[in-house]
């Protein structure tokens, strides 16, 4: 058994950079991820490369700092996993690609 086999992530601005290491890694242990990016294709490229090496993943693009987006973000996890277990939040650096608005 996996060290998180049936846990439950969230992993914001997981589409790229550090956020898509932490979100693969949790993946690797066996955890059942939500991966967020602002843009739809590098979330669904997230998901597709986890689920490519069999683990669990579903996408929830959005902007973080929207105030409806929490609620949403945790939402995906229940509606899909039925659960939260952890949450990692991906610092972004302005002027970098995870930064763009």
């Amino acid at each position: 058994m996996k060290k998180l086999e049936g846990k439950v992530a969230l992993v914001s601005g997981s589409g790229r950079g550090i956020g898509r290491a932490i979100a693969l890694k949790l993946a690797s242990e066996g955890a059942s991820v939500v991966v967020n990016d602002l843009d739809a294709d590098p979330a669904a490229e997230v998901v597709e490369m986890i689920r490519k090496s069999g683990g669990e993943a579903v996408a929830c693009a959005g902007n973080v700092t929207a105030s409806e987006f929490p609620e949403r973000f945790v939402r995906t996890a229940l509606d899909h996993y039925r659960g939260l277990d952890t949450s990692s939040i991906t610092p972004v650096i302005p002027g970098t690609a995870s930064s763009r608005k």
